[in-house]
């Protein structure tokens, strides 16, 4: 009797496990060479590819910490050289290489470097627009750096010569390709500078390959566009070859011809223009004219030029008003200044000394003349009732004496009244202090002011002062 055998069954997630364990362990480090088809970057910075060659075609991913270590992507077309990893995508069951580093393979190295090189020129600020001059409108010397045999120059003599005269032409001819290209190339443009040969140039050459436009993609002639003080138009290939030349110079043109078309302008149009700019000018010109004849004849027409007193009516009416309003108040103030000095006048005859002192010699005489009409009285009234009562006894010395007693009291008070008149008191080194202000009697330190005029009054004269310093004692004080 036989005994069967049970076969081995695997899963799918099993199987492959199993064949992506093999890959990955087989081929850890693989070199692979094809082309690229398919490029495709996602958002989340992963690249994805597939290498194809005649026979086969292989999938590839590029994770984004190693895509961003990439100088350059590649592109479809390009012949690369990947070093990666083989792994197997198990939801898809599918292999695909996962690539470390990448490297273009023939005309991709050359790319490589252009690559580089233009990143270091926009950090040096070689392609900044900021620093990009602008074209003269009316060049009259053009300067050309290309080859003397090709077509460029050709072109460009014959668009010039279609468009405008007048013009110079200067040609520093060079070599546009081959080695040693870029240095002629570069030194052409800094002998017109050095010279200052030209307004404007031209740098360029026809189309070709990559090869074909190598010098205008080195760095000694981007150099040399950047430094040039001289305004430069490249006019390098056709349109869709765009060198780093086009990018440094201030103009891109498309063509050599295009260049000669920017750099000058059809004269024939520019009269045109002129000629129209002419005579709008002349339009506007006789317009403006006619109107300032015609405000100039109103103007000579208006009754200030034929009645030029009319000019001056208002004036003289208002030099009247301001007269007539001057004078009433000229005589309304001295009316107040008479006004003024009769009350000054006033005030100072009331506190005048002499009337001061008449005053009190009246006061004195009538006291007197009251007290002798008194003394008489009293003696009258005395010697009456001494009759009356026969008083023969009385013995005459004492009337005698009472009359004495009396007459020395009375020439007592006299001689108090006699030191009380004003012209003693000042005799005896007083004064009288007055206001020149208001003419007032000022008694009192506290009464003055600073810088204020006064008047002092002695016996036998007066005088004039100013304050300076006032000092008040006061009078509480111990």
């Amino acid at each position: 009797m036989t005994t069967q055998t049970q076969p081995l069954i695997l899963s799918v997630s099993e199987i492959t496990q199993a064949i992506k364990l093999t890959l990955e362990s087989t081929f850890t480090r693989v070199w692979v060479k094809g082309e690229v088809t398919n490029p495709k970057l996602q958002s989340s910075g992963h690249f994805y590819f597939s290498l194809n060659d005649n026979f086969a075609s292989i999938r590839c991913v590029c994770f984004k910490g190693d895509r961003a270590k990439l100088v350059m992507l590649p592109k479809a077309g390009d012949q690369i050289l990947v070093r990666a990893e083989m792994s197997l995508y198990a939801p898809q069951g599918s292999y695909q290489l996962i690539v470390k580093e990448l490297s273009h393979v023939g005309v991709g190295d050359q790319l490589i470097k252009l690559e580089l090189l233009k990143q270091k020129l926009h950090k040096l600020g070689y392609f900044s627009s900021d620093r990009k001059r602008a074209l003269p409108h009316f060049p009259k010397r053009i300067g050309v750096v290309t080859s003397p045999t090709g077509a460029v120059i050709q072109d460009i003599i014959k668009v010039l010569g279609r468009r405008m005269s007048g013009f110079h032409l200067i040609l520093n001819p060079v070599r546009v390709q081959g080695d040693g290209a870029d240095l002629e190339i570069a030194e052409a443009i800094a002998q017109f500078n050095r010279y200052q040969l030209a307004d404007v140039l031209i740098v360029g050459r026809g189309g070709g390959s990559v090869e074909d436009l190598a010098s205008f993609n080195s760095e000694s002639v981007a150099t040399a566009i950047f430094q040039s003080q001289i305004p430069i138009v490249s006019a390098v290939g056709h349109e869709t070859d765009i060198t780093i030349a086009d990018l440094v110079a201030d103009v891109r043109a498309s063509t050599p011809s295009q260049a000669a078309e920017i750099i000058s302008h059809d004269e024939a149009v520019v009269k045109e223009r002129l000629s129209k700019f002419s005579k709008d000018i002349a339009q506007i010109v006789a317009k403006e004219l006619h109107l300032k004849q015609n405000a100039l004849s109103k103007l000579i027409r208006h009754q200030l030029f034929t009645r030029p007193e009319y000019l001056f009516a208002d004036k003289k009416q208002r030099l009247d008003d301001v007269t007539e309003s001057l004078e009433t108040a000229i005589v309304r103030v001295l009316n107040t200044f008479k006004q003024d000095l009769m009350r000054f006048r006033k005030t100072l005859a009331l506190v005048r000394p002499s009337n001061k002192i008449a005053e009190r010699k009246q006061k004195l005489k009538n006291m007197h003349n009251a007290i002798s009409l008194a003394v008489s009285q009293r003696l009258s009234m005395k010697k009456r009732s001494f009759m009356a009562c026969s008083f023969a006894h009385v013995i005459p010395s004492l009337v005698q004496k009472k009359l004495q007693e009396n007459r020395r009291k009375l020439e007592n008070v006299a001689r108090q009244l006699d030191a009380l008149h004003p012209k003693r008191v000042l005799a005896k080194g007083y004064s009288i202090v007055f206001s020149q202000k208001d003419g007032s009697v000022i008694s009192s330190a506290k009464d003055l002011e600073p810088q204020e005029s006064i008047k002092i009054a002695f016996f036998n004269g007066e005088a004039d002062a100013n304050i300076t310093t006032i000092r008040v004692i006061d009078d509480n004080r111990t």
